[in-house]
């Protein structure tokens, strides 16, 4: 299993990814973290890719949500 870990500075937003990694692991992965994430997962052919925003996406997740 190989793991890389991006990060961009600019939008603060986290890229993890990860090779090796099986259909099975995944779908437990998505089942333990549950709908309610602020985390991506995206996944082919044995990798894993892990997105995780920035805070201020979050905030303006949060802004547009009160609005709604």
């Amino acid at each position: 299993m190989t793991i890389t870990l991006l990060s961009n500075a600019r939008q603060q937003t986290q890229h993890i990814i990860m090779s090796g990694i099986t259909w099975e692991t995944y779908q437990g992965l998505l089942k333990d973290l549950g709908d309610h994430r602020s985390s991506r997962l995206a996944y082919d052919q044995g990798i894993l890719e892990i997105i995780m925003p920035s805070d201020f996406h979050e905030l303006i997740n949060r802004i547009l949500e009160a609005m709604i």
